[in-house]
């Protein structure tokens, strides 16, 4: 992988996650990833955890089977929240988005026109070329982003750990 001192195995470690709170952060924090972004591919190695055991960071580097992608054959549990506490800061966080700040955010990730060299060239996202693609394209730029639908989707994710939240169903890491 691209990324070093890293591993797969042990991930994910229940007895480690109620007893070591810098672990049960970073995992709070990959969960609530995976279970906002709907993550459906559990192949090998597209979990990690840092081989550091005093900094247990906790990675999800393959999301591209996620939001309203078919779910992969190799598992998808992580897309479900399965730990019982998060970070109150990411709470927070979350708390204070709106489903504008979402659609502003998502909609269009990233934009790139063709230069004259033939090259993709970024540029400052424009317009939404159409809100029911994720991949759009128009004479000279292409963008990249999650359709309406998407953005809706994970916007009724976030208010579910929300509620979660509030009703006391989630606990908070402080």
């Amino acid at each position: 992988y691209w990324l070093f001192n890293v591993t797969q195995d042990g991930f994910w470690d229940e007895d480690r996650f109620e007893t070591d709170p810098t672990y049960a952060h970073y995992f709070g924090n990959f969960n609530l990833l995976t279970y906002l972004v709907r993550h459906n591919d559990e192949n090998i190695g597209n979990y990690l955890i840092s081989t550091d055991s005093a900094n247990p960071r906790v990675f999800s580097v393959d999301n591209g089977v996620t939001f309203s992608s078919e779910e992969s054959d190799r598992g998808h549990h992580w897309r479900r929240l399965r730990v019982d506490r998060v970070p109150a800061a990411s709470v927070e966080r979350l708390r204070a988005l709106t489903e504008d700040d979402l659609i502003r955010r998502l909609e269009t990730v990233a934009q790139f026109r063709r230069g004259p060299d033939g090259q993709l060239v970024a540029m400052e996202p424009t317009a939404n070329l159409s809100e029911n693609q994720g991949i759009r394209k128009s004479d000279d730029a292409v963008q990249f982003g999650l359709t309406r639908r998407e953005i809706r989707q994970v916007w009724r994710r976030l208010q579910s750990i929300l509620d979660e939240v509030d009703d006391g169903d989630l606990l908070l890491i402080q």
